[in-house]
């Protein structure tokens, strides 16, 4: 047994030096384990045979000795070496590859949009979808209502509406998809429109509209991104939606095609307009909007100045002008939230000019009319006309300002806006406004530049319809001034040698009535043919042809207003 350790130990170091022999790779690093292993296998090997020695007949001793000699060299080649173990070990597996994380591609969503129209004359119209045209054009009919539907496919995007109503204004609340918004049976236009995407995937996609519009066509393409809202159409101008287009499509996409565009601009609100004046003795008053009066009446007070202002001066913006006492007109005119005119000089505006700037002015025009000391209200003037007066040295003391879309007009007349000393008959013009006549018809006498202008119309809506200069009653027997009514007619009566025919009653012994003929069966000879003088007993005299005009043609009743 002795012999059969010793035989083992022996054959272990001559492995261990035949191992010791092979070359060493670079790329293969001994590890310290295998100097251990190798170790332990003689350490082993040793106790065995220690523990064997104990029994022995001292031959153990020569084991130990073999043994402890040959463990250095065992321990110094497993520095430089592969041990037993590692060299022969079967090669350890590598490392599993951990398999690439196989993440879900997000869905893709196609949200679509179709809508429908409540037209007039034609009811509900059948759904149009993604940019098509709901409404008509070219046969001027209002749109009433509209009902907006979004498919979104599964993605968390909402849609919600208003319009803007004739006589309503904008909806208080807002339409959801499928909801009706505006009217029906009740022929109320809709005159804008404003959507907005809701949803957390609102901001994935870009929702764009468009509209037709009365008197402008298809205006520029409205856009409703990141959730906030849009708007398309016009406010203030009263002007019909005729058509619509939706389109919704993913966030950041070209808008549609702006094939027959007549406008950029695709929400225009006529109302933007502010503008304030600088009164005698107030000062600055605060800003007022479209059509609102500025500066006072029946307090005798000037405009000494005024600003007009715009929140879209890109698409709509003011020029202006005023004339100023002992000034005269200003030499340029002011842009924009300017000042026109002076403060702090007491001195009166008299006259003002004013006209739109900017891509709407090709539909729109700018109205303006002032009151005017002595005369009152004066007629609307427009697009840079003058308004007020010149050469008279009466004062501006208000003004309205309103913004109308072309073919229209605001209410009252835009008869004599304008006075000037060179042209009389205006102020006449200007004064014929503030009277009624129950016949259609209303004629006033200026004593002091003696001509006579006939009106047909209305109440603030006359307009001049024949002039002619006149003779009034010389000093001591003075025209009366006053407002009358015609009464009775006369073919002619006679004064002292004198003959007056087609004599229409203004008062009394008062008469309208031709120049001075002789008495003859015919008026045929003139006696006294003078014009545009103070010469007459008290009467209004005039050409032959207009004294029979009156006498032919405006009946009893009608207002006269002799100043």
């Amino acid at each position: 047994m002795k012999r059969w350790k010793q035989f083992l130990v022996t054959g272990i170091l001559a492995v261990s030096m035949v191992v010791s022999a092979l070359p060493v790779f670079a790329d293969e690093p001994q590890s310290p384990q295998s100097v251990t292993s190798e170790s332990q296998v003689l350490q082993n090997t040793g106790s065995d045979t220690s523990n064997g020695s104990a029994s022995s007949d001292g031959q153990g001793e020569a084991s130990q000795g073999e043994q402890q000699e040959a463990a250095p060299q065992s321990t110094d080649q497993a520095s430089t070496s592969p041990s037993p173990n590692a060299l022969f070990a079967p090669a350890e597996a590598p490392a599993a590859t951990e398999a690439p994380e196989v993440t879900e591609a997000p869905k893709e969503y196609h949200p679509t949009v179709s809508y429908e129209t409540h037209v007039q004359n034609i009811g509900w119209q059948g759904a149009q979808s993604n940019g098509a045209t709901a409404g008509t054009t070219g046969q001027s009919l209002r749109l009433e209502a509209i009902k907006i539907n979004l498919n979104n496919d599964g993605a968390d995007l909402g849609i919600q509406y208003r319009t803007h109503i004739q006589n309503i204004g904008w909806e208080s609340g807002w339409h959801r998809s499928g909801e009706i918004s505006g009217t029906t049976g009740r022929s109320l236009r809709l005159e804008a429109v404003q959507m907005q995407l809701t949803g957390s995937a609102a901001s994935d996609y870009d929702l764009y509209f468009r509209v037709h519009a009365q008197n402008i066509g298809w205006m520029g393409w409205a856009k409703a991104s990141g959730g906030n809202a849009a708007t398309a159409g016009t406010s203030g101008a009263s002007l019909r939606l005729e058509a619509i287009q939706i389109a919704i499509v993913k966030a950041g996409s070209a808008a549609p095609s702006a094939d027959g565009q007549a406008t950029s601009a695709s929400f225009f609100p006529a109302n933007d307009i502010s503008y304030q004046t600088h009164v005698q003795n107030i000062g600055w008053q605060n800003p007022v909007g479209s059509k609102a009066v500025a500066g006072t009446s029946g307090r005798s007070l000037r405009l000494e100045a005024i600003s007009i202002s715009t929140n879209s001066p890109s698409l709509m913006g003011f020029q202006y002008r005023t004339h100023i006492q002992n000034i005269g007109w200003e030499s340029g005119w002011n842009n924009t939230g300017e000042v026109s005119g002076t403060t702090g000089q007491s001195l009166r505006l008299e006259a003002i000019q004013i006209k739109l700037t900017g891509e709407m002015s090709r539909f729109f025009d700018v109205y303006y009319r002032t009151h005017v000391q002595n005369i009152g209200w004066m007629g609307w003037a427009k697009n840079g006309e003058s308004a007020g007066s010149e050469g008279y040295s009466y004062r501006m003391e208000a003004i309205q300002v309103v913004v109308c879309c072309k073919g229209q007009k605001p209410d009252g007349s835009t008869a004599a806006a304008f006075m000037s000393r060179k042209n009389p008959l205006a102020a006449m013009d200007a004064k014929a406004q503030g009277y009624s006549s129950r016949t259609g018809y209303l004629i006033l006498i200026d004593k002091n530049t003696h001509y006579l202008s006939l009106y047909r119309g209305s109440q603030g809506n006359w307009g001049q319809d024949r002039s002619w200069r006149v003779d009034v009653g010389a000093p001591g027997t003075s025209t009366p001034s006053g407002v009358f009514n015609l009464g009775t007619k006369l073919l002619y009566f006679d004064s002292g040698t004198c003959r007056c025919w087609y004599a229409s009653q203004v008062t009394g012994s008062i008469y309208l009535h031709s120049v001075l003929y002789f008495q003859t069966g015919s008026p045929s000879r003139i006696m006294d043919g003078r014009l545009g003088m103070s010469i007459s007993h008290g009467c209004i005299r005039m050409e032959l042809s207009n004294a029979k005009w009156i006498w032919d043609n405006v009946p009893a009743g009608t207002t006269i207003v002799v100043y």
